[in-house]
């Protein structure tokens, strides 16, 4: 079988290009390169410092080994030392987008790398992003058939409160729904059995959406030496809570440093990826009314949505009974892992990576170094139907990144006959020609008359161009199948206009290549992913 991944550029903004090209005014707001081992070297040391015997085993009780074999690298890790790769995603319904999955497997890529390069255990954790609450983002996901039909799945809920995703529970009519998805994706055979696993993994009403979530990784990455840690864990509460209780107490303090970062960013020529809320706390609260942002209020606090004030002596007791009814925001997440992990680096997308820029400014008040920010693997899963209908309708790569509309004009003018080119193009030299001739016969014959004639040109040019695009309008209704296979070609490889990996959902490919689909993707980071050296 030919092979199914396309690796793509990430893309990004600005200042995550210039970063990943070493442009040192944009190095300067993360510290080190990705690319060069020395960044690895130098973090590992610090990590070794930090992470004693005693808190590799809090590692250990805050993770889940996929296989048996990462269970015994764990265990290595605890009597030997070493470190971590993490990468991580918001819970959502059935792992949400492809890039979960080249997260994952981008982030093992790397641990495994990393161990041979320095000569330690280094382990890749996939950290659930639990106690994230919008549920507009991860209710839903695409899918796509074999014949190129988008469809989009969505999770009932009638609770719109902002709750944690550890929190949120599955209900409706989860059978119906799983059932027409089943059929949609139309597995057969062993990977029938592998499909309903996964998508068993949210059947359950009352089951908490992260547990699916979790679930339905375990699955996927059953052959994967891979750990799953959750953002909820008990563990990861209690041995984050030194972050959170300090992001009270110096919450201004916090804010000054990430303002002024956001600052220097945008004096520097970059955009700025997340807004520095004016008197924000980088946590949130559980509360009845679901997650809320805290708020400096003087010496004490608030929950925006609640407005009463919390006197910081109660909060501070509540976080020391209860961790786990706060969390970090976008800015403290980062913090939180490297606080918990031995973090080498953080494999994220390009939204991730161009916040980091900001957040990289937050570690030092934690005494830590950042960890390196790695740009995730990017492909496009690419099967022989749809290459051979790309190759059908002669586009190429760079045709194929134009917008739908265009696409669909180009398809039509090329389909125009040759014959009525050829008319048109004589009709457009005949008017050319002619009226040159005509301009120059009637010079001097009356002032104003060159602008009339002119004019009278400029209309019949017109009316070639219009009749032009009633041939083009004629011609999209009358080919029909050529644009439905543009159609499916899009939905496939361009859905909703974006990159493959940020819609479609993985189960529909699962169905079709079952593990062959994950060794190709290994294989294509493996050959064309950027190593450090």
């Amino acid at each position: 079988m030919s092979s199914l991944i396309r690796p793509r550029d990430i893309g990004g903004s600005l200042l995550v290009r210039d970063y990943l090209s070493a442009v040192p005014q944009a190095l300067h707001f993360y510290g080190s390169s990705p690319f060069s081992l020395s960044t690895y070297e130098r973090k590992l040391a610090e990590v070794s410092d930090r992470f004693d015997r005693a808190k590799r085993q809090e590692v250990a009780a805050a993770v889940r080994p996929s296989t048996e074999n990462a269970r015994r690298r764990l265990t290595r890790f605890v009597e030997e030392g070493g470190a971590v790769i993490t990468t991580g995603q918001q819970a959502g319904f059935l792992t949400g987008p492809l890039y979960t999955i080249h997260k994952a497997l981008s982030a093992v890529a790397l641990a495994n790398y990393l161990e041979g390069k320095l000569g330690v255990v280094v382990l890749p954790v996939f950290w659930i992003a639990s106690e994230d609450h919008d549920w507009d983002e991860v209710n839903h996901t695409f899918m796509i058939d074999r014949v190129g039909k988008l469809r989009k799945f969505e999770l009932p809920s009638e609770d719109r409160r902002p709750l944690p995703m550890s929190e949120r529970s599955l209900e409706g009519d989860l059978d119906s729904l799983t059932d027409e998805i089943r059929h949609f994706v139309g597995s057969k055979g062993d990977a029938s059995d592998y499909v309903t696993r996964i998508l068993d993994a949210y059947r359950v009403p009352g089951r908490r959406v992260a547990d699916g979530f979790r679930a339905a990784l375990e699955v996927i990455f059953r052959d994967v030496d891979i750990l799953i840690t959750d953002a909820a864990d008990p563990v990861v509460k209690q041995t984050s809570s030194v972050v959170l209780r300090a992001s009270l107490l110096d919450a201004q303090r916090h804010e000054e440093v990430l303002s002024a970062r956001t600052k220097s960013i945008a004096e520097a020529g970059y955009s700025s990826q997340v807004a520095v809320l004016e008197g924000g706390v980088n946590l949130f609260l559980r509360t009845s009314g679901g997650r809320e942002r805290l708020y400096r209020r003087g010496d004490d606090f608030s929950a925006r949505e609640r407005g009463e004030i919390l006197p910081r002596t109660q909060l501070l007791e509540l976080l020391e009974r209860e961790p786990g009814r706060f969390s970090p925001n976008v800015f403290l997440r980062p913090v939180v892992e490297s606080t918990v992990f031995p973090a080498l680096a953080y494999v994220g997308g390009p939204g991730e990576i161009a916040y980091f820029a900001q957040v990289s400014a937050l570690f030092s008040e934690f005494g830590i170094i950042p960890p390196a920010f790695v740009p995730r693997f990017s492909g496009t899963v690419v099967e022989p139907h749809v290459e051979k209908a790309v190759s059908a309708l002669r586009l190429g790569e760079e045709q194929l990144r134009e917008r739908r509309e265009v696409l669909i004009d180009r398809l039509a003018r090329e389909a125009i006959p040759d014959g009525a080119v050829h008319a048109l193009e004589s009709l457009r030299e005949q008017l050319a020609t002619g009226f040159e001739a005509l301009l120059e016969s009637s010079d001097g014959i009356e002032q104003g008359l060159e602008g009339a004639l002119g004019a009278v040109r400029n209309r019949i040019q017109l009316e070639l161009h219009r009749s032009e695009k009633k041939i083009i309008r004629a011609l999209k209704r009358s080919d029909l199948a050529s644009l439905q296979q543009l159609e499916r070609v899009l939905n496939a490889l361009q859905p909703h206009g974006e990159p493959q990996d940020r819609v479609l959902n993985i189960l529909p490919f699962l169905a079709r290549y079952r593990g062959h689909l994950l060794r190709e993707i290994e294989r294509a980071i493996a050959i064309s992913w950027r190593f450090p050296s």
